[in-house]
This record gives C-alpha cells, sequence and structure tokens, in this order.
C-alpha cells in the first residue's frame, strides 16, 4: 500500500455536520437501547453494547452513516457492510428519493389491492425483459417484501409444482388401469411372458408376480398399489452446506447452521444438504429420489408393464455466492453436474441471487458469470434501492403454475411504492454499464488490497474470497496465537464481532461478520464507493492486521472499557511470541482437566501480556462487560511425567471470571451465568476424553465441592483433600523454621465451617494446644457443632489409645460424665450440648474456643486462612506479637497485603503449593505460580488421573482418611510441597 496518500474525511462536505445536540440526547440514547434490550432484542442487544455496535444512527448519505457520540458531537462512519449487501446504490440515493417524493406528491395509493397494480406489473415485465435478454424465453414473477419470503415462496411453489407432475401421472395410470380391466374382461387383452420382459424376474417374483400363476386382479392389485405409492411421496428439497436461505419455518430447513434449526428441525420441508465440492454427494441424493412406479400398457392384445421414474426432489436452492456461509462461490463443476441432472430428472434449479444478485459482483445476476442457467431466481436485498422492502421469486413462464397466483397472496406484496423504487433500481443497472464496471474495477481495489495486506502479515487472514463488492476475509483461527484474549475470543465465536466493534469505534468504519462463519468479515460497500474511501478501508485494516499479527490484544479491545482512540502513526507494540514446539513424539494415554478462574482482575496481564497497558480496575471493568459471552476456553495441553514413569495429559480450562464476580453471583442467587459455563468447561473436558475434571477456587464452592454436577462421563474432584495435605506439611515446616511447637501453640481457623478449614479443624486439633474456630457470626451454631464433633472424635480416639492432651482435658470434665462417647453418639444435637457443658465449666482454659470476631485471631500462634471471601480479612491490628504464621490456603488471600509489609514477626505461607515431578517449564496462563508449580487442588486432579481405579473423589465434605490417602498417592508419584512462603504474587 501507498502510505504516502493521504487518506481523511472531507471535513467541509455538508454531509459531514459536527454540530452538537442538547444534553437530553444522552437520555434519549439510553433510551433507545434500553428499549430494543427490553421489547426488541432481548440478549442480542447486551452483545451489541458489549462490542460496541449500540450505535443509533440518526441519517445516512452516500455511503456514510452518521451517530451521536455521548458528547452530542455527530461522527461519520464509512459504510462498508452496506446493509448486509441491500445497500448496492448507496444511503438515499438521489435518483431513487427523487422517485420516493414523487409517488407521495402523486398521491399514489399504496393500499390497492384486488386490482391491477400498475407499478407492479411495470416491474414484472422489465424484470422478464431483463431475464429473457440474458436467458432466453418468458418468466413469471411473484413479489414479497423480504428475501426469506421469496424462499418460502418458491419452497410453496416447486411443492405445487411437483404436486402437479405427480397427479398427472396418477391421472394417466388411473385412465390406463381402468381401461385395462375393460380389455381384460373382454379378453382384448391377455396376459403373458411378453407381460415382464421389461421388470427383472428376481424383482417381479419378490413382488408375487408370476407368469404361470398370475391372474387378472393381481395385475390391477399392483398397478394399484403404484398409485398408492405415488400418493404417499414426500417431494424432498436440497441445499448446499454453508447455505442460507432465510430464517423462517420453510426457508431455514434450507439454512446449514444448525443453531437457526434449533427446536424446528424437521418441522417444514425435509432437506438434504450436500456439499458443493463433491458433486458425487448430488449425483448420490438424486439417484435415491428416484422412485420406479410400473404403468400399464399393451402391444398385439398383449399386457405390458413398463417402468418409469420419478424423482421426489423437488428442487435444488443454490447460492451462487454462499454469502452468510462466509462469501464461497459453488464450484463450476457442481454447477454442470446440478443442471444435467435437473434437465434428466426435471426438478429445478433455484438460483438464490437476493445477496449476489442485482449487479453487486459485476453483472446482473451472478448465474450469468458461471454459466448457469436456473428455473427459478431469487432477488431481494438491493432490488428495493436501499429504500423499499421488497423480493421476488421469478419463475420460467413454462414451469409457472397458474394456480400459484391464486392460492400465494400477501396484503403487501405488490405495493406501488416498493414496486416504483424497485423499477428505477432497475433502469440505473439496465440503462448504463457504468454500475456494473464500478463493483469489478473497485472489487478489484479492494480485494488487490486486501491480498497485500494478507501478505504483509501472515498467519492472520486465511482467506480473501469474492467477486466485484461482495468480499469476505476470513481470518485465521487464533488457537495457537500466544494473545489469550484473540484464543478466547475466536473459540468463543466472537473475534468477528469485536474486530467489526473496534473498526466501529476506532476507525469509524462499518462491517460485519457473516452470520453463519463468525470469522468471516463481509465486505459490501455500494457500487459508488470512492477510491479515497476504499483507501481509508484499507489503511485501517492494515491496522487492524498489524494489531492481531503483534497479539497485542489489548489495543483491539480497548475500546471495550472506553479508552481513547489510538491515531493510525502511533507505533504497535508487538506482544508476539513464537509458538511453542508441539510434543507429537509422545501422547499420554491419561488425559485430565481443571477448571480454573482469574483469582484477581490483576492476574489478567499473566493470562495476556498486552494487558500490562491497562490498569488493575481497567482489567476488572474488561471482564464485568465480557464474561457472559466468552465461553471456557481450553489452554495447550501440557505433558506431565510421574517418578513412575506414567505420562499424563494435562488440559486447564479457563473461565473468564473473578473471584470476585462469582462471589457476588452467590450472594445474588444468580449463578446460572456462571454454573452454564462449567457445565460447558465440563463437556469440553468430556470431548477431550479426560478421565477426571478438577474444580479450582469458586469454581469448586459454586458447585457446592462438585456435588451439582451431575455425570457419569468423568471423575470429579474439588482437589480439597490434597489441598489440606499440603497446607499442613507447610505449616508444619514454617512451625518449625519459626520455632514454634504445635502440641504447645493455640491454631486458630479462619472460615471453620468451610469443607476444607472443617477438616483443618479437626486434624490440627490431633496436635494443637488449643484452636480457636473463626467464622462469621451468622454460623456460630454450625462453629459450636463443629467444635462438638472435634471434642467426639478426640474422645473416641482416647477410647482406642490414642490419648490427646484435648481428650485428657476433655476425660476429667463433669461435663464428660454428663455426655460420655455413648451419648455423644446419638448426634449433632448432644455434641453441640457438650461443647456448650465443656465451655461453661473450663472458660478460657477450653481446648477450643468458637468466635464471629476476627480478634479472636489474637489468640493464635498459628493461624489457617481458608474463607471464601473475595476481599483479604486479616490486618495487622488481628495478630498477637510474634512469632505468628499465617497458611493462607484461601484464593484470593484472606491475608491484606499490609501484614507483611509492617508485621516483620509474621509469616505468610501459601500452603496450596506443589513441584510437580519432571516439569520445570510447567506454566499456566493467568495464575500467580512459578514454573513447575501448581495448586494442590490442580495436583489432585492430576494424581486421580494417573490412579486408574480412582472415581470422582473430594467431593461434598471431605474426610481426614481422604487427605492421608491422597497423600500416600502423592509421594509414590513425587508430588511434593513446593516453597511454601507467599511471595507479593497474592
Amino acid at each position: 500500500m501507498n502510505n504516502s496518500t493521504t487518506i481523511e474525511h472531507n471535513p467541509t462536505d455538508p454531509k459531514f455536520d459536527h454540530g452538537r445536540l442538547e444534553p437530553s440526547s444522552d437520555h434519549d440514547k439510553d433510551v433507545v437501547f434500553t428499549n430494543y434490550r427490553d421489547y426488541c432484542r432481548p440478549g442480542t442487544a447486551d452483545l451489541m453494547r458489549v462490542v460496541g455496535l449500540d450505535k443509533v444512527y440518526h441519517r445516512a448519505d452516500g455511503d456514510y452513516m452518521f451517530y451521536r457520540d455521548d458528547a452530542g458531537t455527530e461522527q461519520a462512519v464509512l459504510d462498508f457492510l452496506g446493509g448486509y449487501g441491500a445497500s448496492l446504490f448507496g444511503h438515499n440515493n438521489p435518483h431513487l428519493v427523487d422517485a420516493a417524493v414523487r409517488f407521495f406528491q402523486e398521491s399514489r395509493p399504496f393500499n390497492a389491492q384486488a386490482s391491477c397494480r400498475g407499478a407492479a406489473a411495470k416491474l414484472a415485465a422489465k424484470l422478464n425483459s431483463m431475464l429473457r435478454g440474458r436467458f432466453g424465453g418468458d418468466w413469471v414473477t411473484t413479489f414479497a417484501s423480504t428475501g426469506t419470503e421469496a424462499v418460502e415462496a418458491a419452497l410453496k411453489h416447486a411443492l405445487l409444482e411437483k404436486q402437479v407432475h405427480i397427479d398427472q401421472l396418477i391421472g394417466q395410470i388411473e385412465e390406463q388401469l381402468t381401461l385395462l380391466r375393460r380389455r381384460l374382461t373382454t379378453g382384448q387383452c391377455r396376459i403373458g411372458a411378453a407381460t415382464f420382459r421389461e421388470m427383472d424376474p428376481g424383482f417381479a417374483a419378490s413382488i408375487g408376480l408370476k407368469s404361470d400363476s398370475l391372474a387378472s386382479e393381481d395385475i390391477v392389485a399392483f398397478l394399484s398399489g403404484e398409485i398408492t405409492k405415488l400418493r404417499s411421496i414426500r417431494p424432498t428439497f436440497a441445499s448446499l452446506k454453508n447455505s442460507f436461505h432465510g430464517k423462517t419455518l420453510g426457508s431455514v430447513q434450507l439454512t446449514y447452521n444448525q443453531d437457526y434449526r434449533q427446536g424446528v428441525n424437521q418441522q417444514g420441508p425435509e432437506n438434504v444438504f450436500v456439499d458443493p465440492g463433491c458433486p458425487a454427494e448430488l449425483i448420490a441424493l438424486v439417484e435415491n429420489c428416484r422412485v420406479d412406479i410400473w404403468y400399464p400398457a399393451s402391444s398385439a392384445g398383449e399386457l405390458l408393464l413398463t417402468k418409469s421414474q420419478v424423482s421426489t426432489l423437488a428442487g435444488l436452492f443454490i447460492e451462487p455466492i454462499q454469502g452468510e456461509g462466509g462469501i464461497h462461490e459453488v464450484p463450476q463443476e457442481f454447477l454442470q453436474v446440478s443442471l444435467e441432472l435437473a434437465r434428466s430428472d426435471g426438478f429445478p434449479i433455484i438460483a438464490d441471487e437476493i445477496q449476489c444478485g442485482m449487479g453487486r459482483t459485476g453483472t446482473f445476476l451472478h448465474s450469468e458469470q458461471l454459466a448457469l442457467e436456473p428455473d427459478y431466481i431469487l432477488l431481494g436485498k438491493s432490488l428495493g434501492g436501499g429504500l423499499a422492502k421488497i423480493s421476488a421469486l421469478v419463475v420460467k413462464k413454462t414451469r409457472y403454475q397458474d394456480l400459484f397466483s391464486r392460492i400465494h397472496t400477501s396484503t403487501f406484496a405488490e405495493d406501488d411504492f416498493s414496486a416504483s423504487i424497485a423499477f428505477e433500481a432497475l433502469k440505473l443497472l439496465d440503462n448504463s454499464d457504468l454500475l456494473y464496471a464500478n463493483c469489478r474495477n473497485h472489487g478489484s481495489l479492494i480485494l488487490d488490497g486486501l491480498r497485500s495486506i494478507q501478505r504483509k502479515y501472515p498467519g492472520v487472514i486465511d482467506a480473501v474470497r469474492g467477486t466485484g463488492l461482495m468480499i469476505g476475509i476470513q481470518f485465521a483461527a487464533a488457537k495457537d496465537s500466544s494473545a489469550m484474549v484473540l484464543r478466547i475470543l475466536s473459540e468463543s465465536g466472537l473475534l468477528g464481532y469485536v474486530i467489526a466493534g473496534y473498526l466501529l469505534n476506532e476507525r469509524n468504519i462499518r462491517v460485519a461478520p457473516t452470520l453463519s462463519s463468525h470469522g468471516t468479515i463481509r465486505v459490501e460497500p455500494s457500487a459508488f464507493i470512492s477510491r479515497n474511501d476504499i483507501q481509508i478501508f484499507l489503511r485501517a485494516f492494515e491496522r487492524l492486521c498489524e494489531i492481531i499479527f503483534k497479539c497485542n490484544s489489548y489495543e483491539l479491545i480497548k475500546y471495550i472499557i472506553d479508552k481513547p482512540k489510538t491515531s493510525l502513526e502511533e507505533e504497535i507494540f508487538s506482544y508476539r511470541k513464537e509458538a511453542s514446539a508441539v510434543l507429537t513424539a509422545r501422547r499420554a494415554d491419561r488425559r485430565v482437566a481443571f477448571i480454573g478462574h482469574f483469582i484477581l482482575p490483576d492476574h489478567l496481564s499473566l493470562w495476556d501480556s498486552s494487558f500490562e497497558q491497562m490498569s488493575v480496575p481497567d482489567r476488572e471493568v474488561f471482564v464485568r462487560r465480557v464474561y457472559r459471552y466468552l465461553g471456557p476456553n481450553p489452554y495447550d495441553s501440557q505433558l506431565i511425567q510421574s517418578e513412575t514413569g506414567e505420562w499424563i495429559e494435562f488440559h486447564f480450562i479457563g473461565l473468564c471470571l473473578t473471584s470476585a464476580i462469582i462471589f457476588e453471583h452467590m450472594q445474588t442467587r444468580d449463578l446460572a451465568p456462571v454454573t452454564s459455563l462449567i457445565d460447558e468447561a465440563v463437556r469440553i473436558a468430556i470431548d477431550k476424553g479426560c478421565s477426571h475434571i478438577g474444580f479450582g477456587g469458586y469454581s469448586s464452592i459454586v458447585t457446592a465441592n462438585c456435588t451439582s454436577i451431575v455425570t457419569d462421563k468423568i471423575g470429579l474432584t474439588s482437589g480439597n483433600s490434597f489441598t489440606v495435605a499440603m497446607g499442613l506439611d507447610a505449616m508444619e515446616k514454617a512451625a518449625s523454621e519459626k520455632g514454634i511447637i504445635l502440641e504447645d501453640a493455640t491454631v486458630a481457623v479462619l472460615g471453620a465451617t468451610g469443607n476444607i478449614g472443617s477438616i483443618y479443624s479437626k486434624i490440627v486439633a490431633e496436635r494443637a494446644n488449643k484452636l480457636v474456630l473463626v467464622g462469621r457470626n451468622e454460623k456460630l451454631q454450625l462453629l459450636e457443632r463443629l467444635a462438638g464433633d472435634i471434642y467426639f472424635e478426640a474422645l473416641q480416639a482416647h477410647d482406642s489409645g490414642c490419648v490427646t492432651a484435648m481428650s485428657h482435658k476433655l476425660y476429667n470434665t463433669a461435663a464428660f460424665r454428663d455426655y460420655p462417647v455413648e451419648s455423644l453418639k446419638l448426634g449433632a444435637s448432644a455434641r453441640r450440648e457438650f461443647f456448650a457443658a465443656v465451655q461453661s465449666e473450663l472458660g478460657d482454659a477450653s481446648p477450643i474456643t468458637v468466635t464471629g470476631d476476627l480478634n479472636g485471631l489474637k489468640e493464635a500462634d498459628c493461624i489457617v486462612a481458608a474463607s471464601n471471601s473475595p476481599q483479604p480479612l486479616i490486618k495487622p491490628e488481628h495478630l498477637k506479637n510474634g512469632p505468628v504464621i499465617i497458611a493462607d490456603i484461601a484464593t484470593p488471600s484472606d491475608t491484606d497485603p499490609s501484614v507483611e509489609e509492617v508485621r516483620s514477626d509474621v509469616m505468610v505461607i501459601q500452603g496450596g503449593l506443589v513441584a510437580i515431578p519432571n516439569s520445570p517449564n510447567l506454566t499456566v496462563p493467568g495464575v500467580p505460580l512459578e514454573n513447575g508449580t501448581l495448586y494442590a487442588c490442580m495436583s489432585e486432579t492430576l494424581l486421580l488421573g494417573l490412579e486408574t481405579n480412582k472415581g470422582s473423589f473430594s467431593c461434598g465434605r471431605i474426610s481426614k482418611d481422604q487427605v492421608k490417602e491422597i497423600s500416600a498417592v502423592a509421594k509414590i508419584h513425587g508430588f511434593r510441597l513446593a516453597a511454601f512462603k507467599m511471595g507479593r504474587s497474592y
């Protein structure tokens, strides 16, 4: 591209009105959005706002559309979307606007049903003239309002045509059968060997017809059955893979994208999709649609049975260029085979030129360029000149069924306004070659420019396709990109929409992805697009490709968080990393997956390094705006080898959520947005053949430690058992380092009623001198019940010979005489009463105290922090004079950063970290871990995968036995505690 060319919008042009609206316009814009979201497009409007396509356009002129920004300033947008191909003549084309004004000035009727419609007659005659000059013969037009209505009309006419043909055959056979009965009765016709000369003997025998034992009534019954066979035929249509023909009940059956057929599959006409790249599929379909029908004839007084074939195929729909499927031209070979089969079997070829017709590709119909001679032609979009809603089904007169004109009508079809505008649009096309030449020449200029950009930035664009001004740019799937945002946008089908949002918000250029190929951007400007505007578009597109090539996700998405535009002259910093070599020499037979999410917004820069350009609050804003629309993101799998020599494949499936967002959903009980993402992640893991899937952070909490997941196709784990095991290891090592003897220490557990906190409490109670259970005030009863359970287990152990300081102290209380072990076996109520009695008797000397006050931590030498709070809870003022150990296993951390900043006598350890054997380069994007380490919950998932006999584990409430069991498994495979001191990453 020539970068020296001056490319700019002309501010002196009257269409660029930079005036300001009154302040009320901001309110009006919000009202428009709210009403549109609530009463027109629930769900879709919110997505449009997220990707920045929620503009309210108030006027349009030529190739520009205009909206007011938040400051009330009018913004001019260069329109390369062109109304999905409907704006071939530009917005408000002066010639067509004049025709519209004349219509109203002349007080022409809009509603004139049950009359001869002059404008419709004139338009139909014009279409007939144009098509006769191209394909010969005469053509009959049925008008409608939209493209999908034209498709419906084609379906209905083709079915009628097929039914008329079948009825004619039935009538002929019935007539011949009547004559046959008469001749057989009078002896004018006899049954002999010649009767079956055209019929295979084996087939004749299979249907009970044998010349040596045949009666006349057998022949009559057989032929009557042939009539019944004809009457039972269900016609079939064929359309192409990647096709799009509309979304109404009938037309959507022809549309390949299954998403649009959800809930209505096979509710309309039967349809079969064939691959346009494989003519053999069509040949096989046509063959399968042939039905043998036998009918009577006679020769020299002897009955003959003659075979004919009837096709059940009622029509073949073809888009010469598949628009919504990604701008694909149908191969010439397929079209040639289609023509030959249609002529031999009698079914019509129905050319859907709704998007590619009307001159957009450089000829009136694209079929002309492909030597395709259709029987039906569908027109729409640009037929209305960008001003009127009108479409047309045009049928060869030799095939047209007169009955159709009576049984197919519409209140608003054939209206004078739409027909008048369409007639003027056809005149613009037919009276000059300029428009066709513009489409060809400007299209070539755009295609050449795009292909030059494609070569400059390899790997960004897979293909540039199209003809004339119907162009598709297919972006490469970003599954191997080092930019994780690009990956997740691509995997979620949103990359095309974000590209459109970027071009609109950063460059004031309007495009959109195709409906069934979200990674393909359509380019369909008007035939009058200027060369200067083409250069504006190409320069902006080059900038976009440079951003994607350099993996600078921030530059692509910053408009979503309302950051200022970047000028085209500013340098784009590159975050591109060459893809690491894929390990293909070895593939593990065992696979596991783990569901994770961002612990804190800060960690987004660990996920996508370009986010370092974004402040932490902005990262939170980004996640909040997009998380409902981004599906689970499977990262690259990593191979891990146990110390036993066994290999396992580890898949991390990331959710674009933070702990705080999930916590808020839990607080409001609006869990569906979160659980739907988790369910999808589980499906992904099953599809990858994983034996187990682990739930980390809040994905475990929100599923009640996996218990709300219903599946028998994969093992589940919360990872809590190994988390406890590693936390205990870390606490022991830290205590040893600080000179704290656990048997003499007071240990506090924050979040003690939780699944992890409760089991920590029970295990620590076996050694600690005193236990402080800390929770929320509203959970004090649960804390007391836990304390009673711990007392009960201590007394049971004492009876088994395992005497601890706690059990010894309990045995010497008067409370124990009132509540012996046998009494405590009765349940939680008795144990809670026992705890209260001990508390009353021993006071401050009680082995366990419970509190809802964080100041209760001041008693503790060691603290286990295991709450599910999204914010830090432990502050310096909550702690005694040191040494103090905080084993913080919460994610996000329960410990405020100020603790380490001002309290040198406090050691904060992160006890849930595990060193993975033989994996020094192991990393998980977005997770604040040193290379070669994983959280214990992740590690438990790997351990279960390595143990082939393990099913679901650590689901629901975990037990001390499970902690011991997984610890033993970890030692076998070489999974050990990693460095346990808390780093600044928390």
